[in-house]
């Protein structure tokens, strides 16, 4: 997931996985492990950016609304591959599993 949706396209300024409780199973109603949560603070690279202005033809709108719809856009596939994809849910098949 990591490297099909976050390296290629955005600067990582801070990663961290998510606490958790030091025994899942003391959670009454959960019947599995549920997985590592992981939490990004990133930028769009400005290369990628770029791209997806001229792509798209975005020119002259703000960076930052571009940039939040170019996130919006990447979020909406990465949901659709691991989560939405033929009906199946593929969450369990990701390693670091994460939704935006």
């Amino acid at each position: 997931m990591e490297a099909r949706f976050i390296h290629p396209v955005f600067r990582i300024d801070h990663a961290r996985r998510q606490p958790t409780v030091d025994n899942w199973q003391d959670i009454e109603g959960l019947m599995v492990k549920p997985p590592d949560v992981w939490q990004y603070f990133v930028r769009v690279k400005p290369e990628v950016l770029q791209h997806f202005i001229q792509q798209h033809k975005l020119y002259g709108l703000p960076w930052r609304k571009v940039e939040d719809e170019y996130v919006a856009q990447n979020c909406y596939k990465l949901n659709e591959a691991y989560y939405a994809s033929l009906g199946e849910k593929k969450a369990s098949s990701c390693p670091r599993a994460a939704t935006c």
